[in-house]
């Protein structure tokens, strides 16, 4: 269990002592780890993920470069846990090791954060040495591998559905596609349908629908990121109070509205 606040990195370049780490690297590789950190405090809570800063405490530019940060809140908050952020952070490191058999709170995004945050390996940089609190991981190839390998599962629910606001639609060329903004979850899900399907989501343009069809979704990840439509329907909404008039005639059980308002509030 981690109980520190602190991360290191030792970038080591390829050609040993000689060899030299592009700044431009070391800036992406830095922006890529505090992205995946951040990351991993959304897990622990999504409303203090914000909310922590990370300060140099060394650093230095020798060959290998090395830097260690200690993370710490922004403000006084009883909400930020850095040591469980830094122990979710280093189970996904163990997991892509195969050290571990599960990580709690890895999500797709943090996935893409370390793919990015790995990319330099096997070119400017030959491995990484990632300190997390008093544990130590050499990242190499190998693990760099392992997570481009993970970060391409997929998952395929079949015959399930998502509800949301049909827009965005493109029916031109060999796929016609529109995006559905779910009501919960992600902002939007790229919705491929068939040629038999087009005239059904003109006509749901701009309406609530629900898509019926195969979801694709990242490894790990809760919500879609992609829809084969296999229909589409329309949810009926109520705009106005004349389209509601009547349809209750006998809700208020025989007696006026007003009296009958009256007394729900002297029930309450």
């Amino acid at each position: 269990m981690i109980t520190s606040d602190k991360i290191g990195i030792t970038l080591i370049p390829n050609g040993g002592d000689e060899g030299e780490v592009d700044a431009v690297d070391f800036q992406a590789q830095l922006g890529s780890l505090l992205a995946a950190l951040k990351e991993s405090a959304k897990t622990v809570n999504e409303d203090t993920a914000g909310q922590v800063r990370y300060k140099i405490e060394n650093i230095s530019n020798n060959s290998p470069l090395d830097a260690t940060f200690r993370a710490e809140p922004c403000f006084a908050s009883d909400g930020v846990n850095i040591p469980e952020i830094m122990e979710r952070f280093n189970q996904g490191v163990r997991f892509i090791l195969g050290e571990v058999d599960r990580a709690k709170g890895m999500t797709f995004s943090w996935l893409a954060k370390m793919v990015e945050f790995c990319k330099p390996i096997g070119g400017t940089i030959s491995s990484v040495r990632l300190r997390v609190g008093s544990e130590v991981h050499v990242l190499g190839i190998d693990f760099k591998k392992r997570l481009s390998e993970i970060e391409a599962k997929d998952f395929i629910e079949k015959q399930s559905h998502i509800k949301g606001k049909l827009e965005a639609m493109n029916i031109h060329g060999k796929n016609a596609v529109f995006m559905i903004y779910p009501d919960v979850g992600p902002e939007k899900v790229r919705c491929i349908l068939p040629s038999s399907l087009v005239e059904a989501a003109r006509k749901s343009f701009g309406e609530h629908v629900v898509v019926n069809g195969d979801l694709k979704y990242h490894w790990k990840e809760l919500f879609p990121y992609e829809v084969k439509v296999s229909s589409i329907r329309i949810i009926p909404s109520v705009s106005n109070a004349r389209d509601i008039k009547g349809i209750a005639p006998n809700a208020t059980r025989g007696i006026s509205t007003e009296d009958y308002i009256s007394l729900l509030r002297d029930d309450g």
